[in-house]
């Protein structure tokens, strides 16, 4: 069930001279002050913008901000969900084709060039993720599915070279195509840990054959420490198993449930159905993926 949020922004709001792509930043708890944070929006004032914020991280007067940022769009939540929730909720009060999403807690360094909008057009990923950088340092945030001991998990790589293959975007930054993130029905609202949320929207995206990849031209900068993304296998573990390892493709491409005691365990009928429906786009499975999947062989030159 998605989680209550509010839509804030001052009667003379315009619209965005510059259409094709918007922005949407997400405050991180523990982060700098909001007004801090919001400044940081100043350069794509002629975009459309929206700042994304709980309720119970607001200090002083929103009407405040809402005067003095007026082209930007509030989205506040009541409660505390997952980024993918907050993200599917900005996709849809968003127009633009492309929407731009980052943190308060970093810069787009690379700044927005007509040459990055080409190259979104050309490629035509369902994500564009950036080099992520702290300092000057470049981290390693392109991630790899693999299978450890049959249980599904990733490695991370530093990017070696410009539209370098990731499972998902790192911290969920990244450029979106907004129409086909719609249509992949964008991130799954039942996951709570961030890394299977992710997880789980990388695998939906390159089973129907949907690309997310890494491009030179796009950088973010942290202000701060690199957040932690917790791996812990558990409960969600066995909720991205159910979603996305529980079929296989048979030779005439229709999808096949696995037989094994687990999987009869975890699917009954009405989940079968609700599998289908749910990769119905799908060109193949998962352990397919990860045989096909070339891993990194060299860093990145900068």
């Amino acid at each position: 069930m998605s989680e209550v949020y509010t839509v804030k922004f001052t009667k003379t709001l315009q619209n965005p001279k510059i259409r094709e792509l918007s922005f949407v930043m997400m405050h991180r708890k523990e982060s700098s002050g909001i007004e801090h944070s919001i400044s940081k929006l100043i350069p794509y004032k002629l975009f459309e913008c929206i700042y994304i914020v709980e309720e119970s991280e607001i200090e002083g007067d929103i009407e405040y901000f809402i005067k003095t940022y007026p082209w930007v769009k509030f989205l506040i939540f009541s409660g505390s969900p997952a980024p993918g929730v907050k993200i599917n909720a900005a996709s849809r009060e968003l127009e633009a084709g492309y929407f731009c999403v980052f943190w308060d807690d970093m810069l787009i360094s690379s700044g927005i060039t007509p040459k990055l909008l080409q190259w979104l057009n050309l490629y035509k990923p369902v994500c564009t993720a950036p080099l992520l950088y702290h300092s000057e340092d470049l981290i390693p945030a392109i991630t790899v599915p693999a299978f450890h001991d049959s249980q599904f998990t990733t490695l991370a790589f530093v990017p070696f070279r410009d539209q370098a293959e990731t499972l998902f975007p790192s911290d969920y930054c990244g450029i979106y195509d907004r129409a086909v993130f719609l249509r992949l029905q964008g991130f799954c609202e039942d996951f709570i840990q961030p890394y299977w949320q992710l997880a789980d929207f990388g695998v939906r995206s390159w089973l129907s054959e949907k690309s997310i990849l890494c491009c030179n031209g796009f950088s973010c900068t942290y202000d701060s420490e690199v957040p932690f993304l917790d791996l812990t296998v558990g409960q969600e573990y066995e909720l991205f198993r159910k979603r996305n390892a529980s079929f296989i493709f048979d030779s005439f491409e229709k999808i096949v449930f696995r037989r094994n005691f687990v999987f009869r365990k975890l699917l009954n009928r009405s989940g079968k159905s609700e599998i289908r429906e749910l990769h119905h786009r799908a060109k193949k499975d998962l352990f397919t993926l990860i045989e096909n999947w070339e891993a990194p062989e060299e860093d990145l030159k900068v």
